[in-house]
């Protein structure tokens, strides 16, 4: 009988500055879109994990579960999550769509371009003021 496995669940803000301290394995949702908060400890390894993007992705699934084509995805914020949010937004619709990032510190938002070149979106990042017409 195996013990079971461990884990830290955290935010993502307080755990990447330690990611290469905790965690031995990311698999290719989390060094694509640089985003871990749950590292599982289990037989001596410790691999790091996004609980948010699937979850997010699940979220969308229930609320649109026909998959309509959409032109555009707002994301409010640019914070850690928003970079889980730009994931699920590919994971689930690819490069389509076009997504506007709403922050109320633009240049924070721009962190994400370089992500979106990656994963080959198209991003915009607006003012929070502008949110209206999100």
């Amino acid at each position: 009988m195996t013990a079971p496995a461990s884990y830290l669940n955290t935010s993502p803000e307080i755990l990447k500055p330690h990611l290469e301290k905790l965690a031995d394995l990311f698999n290719r949702m989390e060094t694509a879109y640089d985003a871990v908060n749950t590292v599982v400890f289990d037989s001596g390894r410790s691999i790091g994990h996004n609980t948010d993007v699937p979850g997010m992705v699940r979220a969308l699934d229930w609320a649109d579960p026909a998959r309509q084509q959409v032109s555009t995805v707002s994301i409010i914020g640019a914070g850690a999550t928003s970079r889980s949010a730009l994931g699920a937004v590919i994971d689930r619709h690819g490069g389509s769509p076009t997504i506007e990032v709403y922050a109320r510190r633009p240049e924070q938002a721009a962190d994400l371009l370089p992500l979106a070149d990656d994963l080959s979106a198209q991003l915009t990042v607006a003012d929070w003021a502008d949110i209206e017409r999100a």
